[in-house]
């Protein structure tokens, strides 16, 4: 938005939640990106003329073009956590990582009921996942007057995703860690969250068609003791918005089809960018990728050729 506003062109954005900044405002923690940071970031690119509406929910791609848009970006981000398909997923104690924080984001700016501190204050926490964004909840937890947080992954103690320094800060804080498990259900009481049955995971590979391989230790069955579970193994592009007739093209793992040195879509002046393509990745990559797209759909507006045309390298 703000390349393209510098280029001269009329930027509109349109975004559903009821503040500004997206991930950054409510899938990153206060304790980790503090929210004047964000406010004055967003503050800058809206001072470049672009043209913010919130609380705005986009459900059809034809009506945007028949308001005048010439061109649509798609960058909507990986904002739709996911749930392990286990027996209690459904309980009303078991949450969902972009959900958990971004309900508590929104408290922090007075934007919802302080839902989120009321599911995990003073309770025990079992955040499952072992990525960044699960330490996010974890320490989260800790902050909202958990009684107890611990995590549990798949992945062994050295073979974590979530960063070296993370997990250390997180254990520093009181964080547990229960590494190489798999898990069977959640355990219930009178339809109340009271543990996890797990399973020690021997070894753990991924096919070339990226299915997951995986050995449990015979006999291994055990609980670990909870009353509130925090789902974090993943998000993905929450793309309900665009059907079947959109002429915009969606991928087995359920991202938008583009060019991958255009970004252009499947469906002409529609392009997308950021995890909405890629999958769940790292916020400066997201924004490498907006400035490059701000590029070529500056290029169609102009009516050139979408993929660029690099000079030889030249001696000087």
């Amino acid at each position: 938005a703000a390349d393209l506003a510098l280029m001269g062109y009329g930027v509109t954005v349109f975004e559903a939640l009821p503040v500004a900044g997206g991930m950054l405002r409510v899938g990153v923690p206060e304790y980790r990106l503090p929210a004047a940071i964000v406010d004055r970031e967003v503050q800058e690119i809206l001072d470049l003329g672009v043209d913010l509406r919130l609380n705005t929910t986009v459900q059809d791609l034809d009506d945007l073009f028949a308001q005048g848009f010439e061109a649509v970006l798609i960058a909507v981000g990986a904002h739709e956590g996911k749930k392990l398909p286990i027996p209690g997923a459904d309980l009303p104690e078991v949450l969902v990582n972009t959900q958990f924080l971004r309900d508590v984001r929104l408290a922090e700016l007075g934007k919802t009921a302080d839902v989120s501190r009321e599911q995990v204050e003073g309770k025990q926490v079992l955040v499952i996942g072992g990525g960044n964004v699960a330490i996010d909840c974890a320490r989260t937890a800790v902050r909202l007057g958990a009684r107890s947080v611990a995590m549990a992954c798949l992945e062994s103690r050295e073979k974590m995703p979530a960063h070296q320094w993370e997990i250390e800060e997180a254990e520093a804080e009181g964080v547990g860690v229960y590494p190489a498990r798999s898990f069977r259900r959640i355990c219930d009481e009178g339809g109340h969250v009271t543990g996890v049955e797990c399973l020690n995971v021997q070894s753990m590979e991924f096919d070339g068609e990226g299915q997951l391989k995986l050995e449990t230790e015979p006999d291994s069955d055990h609980v670990i003791a909870c009353d509130a579970v925090i789902f974090s193994i993943g998000q993905r592009a929450g793309l309900a918005f665009i059907p079947d007739d959109a002429g915009v093209g969606i991928t087995r793992q359920q991202t938008i089809a583009v060019n991958p040195n255009t970004f252009a879509a499947t469906r002409p002046g529609v392009f997308a960018a950021g995890d909405a393509t890629t999958g769940t990745s790292f916020v400066i990559e997201a924004v490498a990728a907006g400035h490059k797209v701000s590029a070529t759909i500056h290029r169609y507006l102009s009516c050139e050729p979408l993929e660029q045309r690099f000079a030889p390298d030249l001696p000087v």
